[in-house]
């Protein structure tokens, strides 16, 4: 059994312990990560939010399986594509997810779950736009992707 599911409120869950051969070994930020056919609707109530939107998930020889959330996709591929230019990553998959922040009162702890619906959405066609709109996305001295491009540009 893996570090992760060694976790509080992990080692019961029958959806961790069905999908631990997909990703094997801990999950560093992620309490669960489950393979669903639908994601949770969204929704950000007292001590539970749930985001849509997309996760990398990329390891190599050395590199346990590493998993990033983004709200948007654009920056998701090209987060996808620069990663496995890396001789560090030998794979990676970009696929539609929502990511679950959720207070466990019991453990007193938060639980994090990433929830991935396949198929997975990177080298596909089209991809070459997707980053170009990711490219025009990118704000001058902000860290941060616009799903419009600024108005200065």
């Amino acid at each position: 059994m893996s570090e992760t599911n060694t976790r509080p409120g992990a080692a019961e869950c029958p959806d961790c312990l069905l999908q631990e051969s997909w990703f094997p070994g801990p999950q560093p930020h992620y309490d669960h990560v489950h393979i669903v056919e639908t994601v949770p609707a969204p929704q950000d109530i007292d001590g539970h939010v749930i985001i849509h939107g997309y996760s990398v998930g990329m390891s190599g020889p050395e590199l346990p399986q590493l998993w990033i959330f983004f709200e948007y996709l654009e920056p998701a591929i090209a987060c996808g594509r620069a990663a496995r230019m890396s001789a560090d990553i030998k794979g990676y998959g970009v696929y539609r997810a929502a990511r679950e922040q959720a207070i466990d009162w019991d453990a007193e702890r938060k639980v994090v779950t990433l929830h991935l619906v396949g198929p997975s959405l990177d080298r596909t066609v089209g991809e070459a736009d997707i980053l170009r709109r990711w490219l025009e996305g990118v704000v001058p001295g902000s860290a941060y992707f616009e799903d419009r491009p600024p108005a200065f540009m």
